[in-house]
């Protein structure tokens, strides 16, 4: 009999928490790119969004280190009709918000493209050094405006050296340094990667011979 009272009670606990989680919240992920830049350039900086599901609308404000965001490229799926969203640029941490009313193959999925930051890095930025880009208050909510269970992926703007392409992490020389971050960004890249040093989208061997024919103190 005890038996029997305890799985009872166990069923009666799990229903009634299954009840009382809100319909429709799932997980979403906001991801903020990596771009490499020389100082006093305009960079853009993608934004990607992963959801479980369909997605209502979406808000943040965007923590640059106190860099002007210039302005913001609503270029992805969700605004494929043309429709721009809400934002403060261009202002130093951003305000951007938007709603999302679209087919829902627009929109569920993994590393979609959300929309294109773009951050001017000032002239006096060091080479070799990194800019945090961040989120901050963010949400994602799902079409009864149920928050999603957010994470957020923080991206950098790498400084590089305005001297030769090839020293990829700006230390003024090109050296094993720069291979290593050849390594490291291996593979497609956007075109917005310091790594990709002869600007075709992709870091490959190409890009490693550049780098082995400009060996040493960069001119």
């Amino acid at each position: 009999m005890m038996h029997r009272t305890t799985t009872l009670i166990a069923v009666t606990l799990t229903t009634a928490a299954t009840l009382a989680s809100p319909a429709g919240a799932g997980n979403a992920t906001l991801t903020i790119g990596s771009a490499g830049a020389e100082p006093g350039q305009t960079v853009t900086v993608p934004v990607t969004l992963s959801t479980d599901d369909l997605v209502g609308a979406f808000d943040f404000a965007v923590d640059a280190s106190g860099l002007v965001i210039a302005g913001v490229d609503y270029n992805g799926l969700l605004f494929s009709n043309g429709w721009d969203g809400w934002d403060t640029t261009p202002a130093a941490d951003a305000h951007v918000t938007a709603a999302c009313i679209f087919p829902q193959d627009q929109i569920v999925g993994s590393m979609i493209g959300l929309l294109d930051l773009q951050i001017t890095v000032p002239l006096d930025a060091l080479p070799s050094s990194e800019i945090t880009v961040d989120l901050a208050s963010a949400q994602v909510s799902d079409y009864s405006f149920i928050p999603y269970d957010l994470t957020i992926n923080a991206g950098a703007i790498l400084i590089t050296s305005a001297t030769c392409a090839e020293d990829v992490d700006g230390s003024g020389t090109v050296d094993f340094g720069d291979m290593l971050t050849i390594i490291g960004q291996w593979g497609a890249c956007g075109g917005t990667c310091p790594a990709d040093v002869n600007g075709d989208g992709v870091v490959s061997w190409s890009d490693v011979v550049m780098v082995i024919g400009q060996w040493g103190t960069c001119p």
